[in-house]
Order: C-alpha cells, then structure tokens, then sequence
C-alpha cells in the first residue's frame, strides 16, 4: 500500500517562513557587526544551514518528479531534539521565561519522522507563543507519553482563544485579535507540515489567556528498543 502524496505547500506561507529566516539571520548578522562573539556567530550559521534546508525542501514540493522522496524520514532521539529546539528558542528570546518538560518519556526514546518538517511545525507554533505572550508569563515546550502515543505541546499564557474560534485558527490569515503587523500565516504554516507528517495537531484553550497546542504522534511511529 503506497502512502498518500503529502498536501503541498501554498506560496504565501512558504514566503512567510523564509522571511522569518531571514530576519532572525538579518538580527544576528547586526549583533555579530556589534559584538562578533563566538555564539552569535554560531547561531547565524545556524539560521543559513537551516534556510537553505528549508529552500531545499520547498524546490522539492514544487516539483512533482521530486515530491514523493521530499521526506526525509530518521530516527529522531526525542528529548535530544526538543533540547535542541529549546535552546535555539531560548537564545533568540532572552526576555520571556521558557520552559522544557518533559512527563513520562524515556531519556533514549525515538520515533521515526522527518526531523526538518517536525522542527518547521514546532517553530511557528513557539513563534506564535511568543507573539502572544507578555515577557513575565511563561512559555512551555514540552512531551509526554501515554496510552500507546507521544504528544509534543507548546503551551503558553497569552491570548486565549474562545470555543467559536478554534475551528478556525488553522485557516490562513484567520486572527483571534487584528494584528496587521502580521499575516496570521503562523498556525496555518504549523498545521500543514504536522499534516504532512500525519501527526494531528490540535488545541486547547481556556478561552481567556491559556492555550496549548498539542502534536500527537501514534505509537505507528515509535522506535522499538
């Protein structure tokens, strides 16, 4: 049984992200100007290697001789890599308090699933978390696993959104409050790469100021020890 071609990606959120890329590479290229200390200059790497992967992918979606081979799937250690996340996330915005948890998920635990596509999906969902968030509240990347699945969350304190609107947060341009500093493209963006991974990703929100969006991954992914 051949799986089913992943769903493409529009122009707009691809531009988006590439623009957000690039702005994070503009910000460390001024600081390195300022102060060309080792760490920025590490993370302004970073940002180039993770740009051109990112262009890479996007010319392989665009073309359909390449599309089906555009996922990369590998072993993934779990913890390792949300580590990783957490630190990138960390440095770039020192003035919100962020935090990683963990409940219930072994020290060597893997899955197997495109590591570029899964960082991509968690990204714009930090992004969003820290958009929305005042610098004093808390922002959490975290995991846990339970009855037979892992779930991958980014919860934060911020602006809630209310029950009549969550069925329309993935969908583009769609703003809980009118920002027209910002596209409303990020939780768009997040939702097609977690559909791309056939990892449901879907959120919980008090209405107020708490939400949290959860990526579940199924126990068809996991990596027996």
């Amino acid at each position: 049984m051949t799986s089913p071609t992943p769903p493409s990606l529009d122009i707009q959120s691809s531009l988006h992200q590439i623009q957000t890329s690039v702005g994070i590479i503009r910000g460390y290229f001024d600081l390195f100007c300022m102060d060309p200390s080792r760490e920025n200059k590490e993370t302004m790497g970073e940002e180039i290697y993770y740009l051109s992967r990112m262009l890479e992918k996007l010319s392989q979606f665009y073309d359909p001789a390449k599309r089906e081979a555009s996922q990369d799937v590998k072993e993934i250690e779990v913890l390792k890599f949300l580590q990783g996340l957490f630190q990138t996330f960390q440095k770039q915005n020192k003035n919100h308090s962020f935090s990683l948890a963990a409940e219930g998920v072994p020290k060597d635990f893997c899955i197997a699933t495109d590591a570029f596509f899964l960082e991509e999906c968690l990204r714009a969902l930090l992004e969003n978390a820290f958009k929305h968030t005042p610098p004093q509240k808390e922002i959490t990347l975290g995991a846990n696993t339970e009855k037979g699945k892992m779930t991958i969350f980014v919860a934060n304190f911020g602006v809630g959104i209310p029950q009549k609107l969550q069925q329309s947060i993935f969908e583009p341009f769609f703003q809980v409050k009118k920002d027209y500093r910002s596209p409303g493209l990020g939780l768009s963006i997040a939702k097609k790469f977690a559909d791309i991974l056939r990892h449901p990703l879907d959120i919980e929100s008090d209405g107020k100021n708490y939400v949290r969006f959860s990526l579940t991954i199924p126990s068809s992914f996991f990596i027996k020890p």
